[in-house]
């Protein structure tokens, strides 16, 4: 850009760069960024939902409202599930959570044949991650 009047150059209104300025607004001061970020993160589950409805139904949809329904059904066994396992290490008078204490919760919280259920696919799951996990190790990774 050619140079003004006073030998400064104007700022520039966008193109490349990370982010965009406008001339007059001077960038927020470390306060106001503090206060924005104390909110607490909410996880939502709808990509994951749609990933799981596309394996078995490859063209099914769900609404919006379904979605948001599954999601809170989601974040709510979880914490049910953190509870209880928080309830357990109480219990056995241990500060760590683990994998038995969580597989302990969720038989506590899970109906018997769904509990059932839930620790063959849980089993299944953490057998195919270390699987995975030792692949890496032969190929020299993590």
């Amino acid at each position: 850009m050619p140079p003004t009047k006073g030998g400064k150059r104007p700022i520039p209104l966008g193109g490349k760069g990370k982010g965009k300025r406008s001339a007059g607004k001077a960038p927020k001061s470390g306060d106001d960024q503090k206060r924005r970020h104390n909110h607490k993160r909410s996880q939502h589950w709808d990509l994951y939902i749609h990933r799981a409805l596309r394996r078995f139904f490859k063209r099914g949809t769900l609404s919006k409202a379904a979605v948001r329904v599954l999601s809170s059904f989601i974040e709510d066994m979880f914490n049910r599930i953190q509870t209880e396992a928080v309830f357990v290490a109480k219990i056995n008078k241990v500060k760590t959570l683990t994998a038995r204490e969580i597989q302990t919760s969720a038989r506590l919280l899970l109906p018997p044949e769904l509990a059932k259920h839930a620790m063959s696919e849980g089993t299944k799951a953490v057998a195919k991650y270390n699987a995975s996990r030792g692949e890496a190790y032969a190929q020299g990774g993590i």
